[in-house]
């Protein structure tokens, strides 16, 4: 009897709970190069913090790995490789190993990110995020029939884990394979799974990166966002495709809508970069554009593979 006035006064509180308001020009992640800007303190304490943790107790891995993960985050990516080495060192672990192969990654280096990758699957031969490592990392360097090998032989395994080795496949197929494949074989996952929100994105995504069936690849989207509690992808996806028709105002309403709820979403930023150029919006697609490559350094790269360039 009393939950609907339970609801009210939930609704209540929601509105009345106090919000933390940043000043206009906090500085985000992305504009952070591993130091304090002038007149900030915050990185500097935080290191002493873990010199000192790290002092107490030199052969204790938690103190390498949690500085690591912290000089990763403020973009200081030298420093993140020299803890990860030692927190490999003192215990080796599988996610230390594919976060080392992630920075690896962004700066380029994809033997040493394979290598890392390789040696994650080897301790843990049941990760998911290590074996798809593993195959994009191959098929990125050329070696796609391997790649794809080991996706089918988990995929051939069943289980819990099979619709993400899946979607693995056709994203790989999506990004290095022949269009036509990556499409046919998203068409059996719907058909296994009609409706699923994230594989209408991945048909749509495909379509609109690999510039085919353009018109139908909106549709995708737009059902797909109708089905989905999460937007933010599908309208990443759908600002893609709505650039390749010439919509770019609509692919801009997109990408607004995206980066105010998720403002570190690279793609979306490089994107906007793209669009507004095309929309003769200089300094705005500049300004996209640098802090795209901030979070996203090979995005560039990522976007040329499918002829999308500033």
């Amino acid at each position: 009897a009393q939950v609907s006035a339970e609801k009210d006064r939930l609704a209540v509180a929601r509105v009345r709970a106090p919000k933390l308001i940043a000043p206009a020009k906090t500085l985000r992640r992305w504009d952070l190069t591993g130091k304090d800007p002038a007149g900030a303190t915050q990185i500097a304490s935080a290191e002493e913090v873990f010199t000192k943790a790290i002092a107490n107790d030199p052969d204790e891995m938690a103190g390498y790995r949690g500085r690591a993960y912290f000089r990763g985050s403020v973009n200081d990516g030298k420093g993140a490789l020299a803890d990860f080495a030692k927190a490999i060192e003192l215990e080796p672990d599988a996610s230390l190993y594919l976060a080392r192969a992630n920075i690896h990654e962004e700066q380029g280096d994809l033997a040493a990110a394979l290598a890392d990758a390789d040696a994650a699957r080897q301790l843990d031969p049941a990760s998911v995020p290590a074996t798809v490592k593993v195959a994009a990392l191959r098929a990125e360097k050329g070696d796609m029939a391997s790649a794809i090998d080991l996706l089918d032989t988990r995929i051939e395994l069943g289980g819990e884990t099979r619709q993400s080795y899946n979607e693995a496949k056709a994203d790989l197929l999506g990004r290095f394979g022949k269009s036509a494949d990556a499409l046919k074989f998203v068409e059996t996952m719907i058909a296994d799974k009609p409706g699923t929100p994230a594989l209408l994105n991945l048909r749509c995504w495909i379509k609109g990166t690999r510039q085919v069936e353009v018109e139908s690849a909106a549709k995708d989207c737009t059902t797909a966002l109708e089905l989905s509690n999460n937007p933010y992808a599908i309208l990443d996806s759908r600002a893609l495709v709505s650039y390749r028709l010439g919509r770019y105002e609509d692919a801009i309403r997109d990408l607004d809508a995206v980066l105010n709820a998720v403002p570190n979403m690279g793609g979306s930023r490089f994107m906007g970069g793209v669009v507004l150029a095309r929309m003769d919006r200089k300094s705005e697609s500049a300004a996209e554009l640098e802090v795209a490559r901030r979070l996203k350094p090979r995005i560039d790269e990522d976007y040329a593979r499918f002829g999308i360039k500033p």
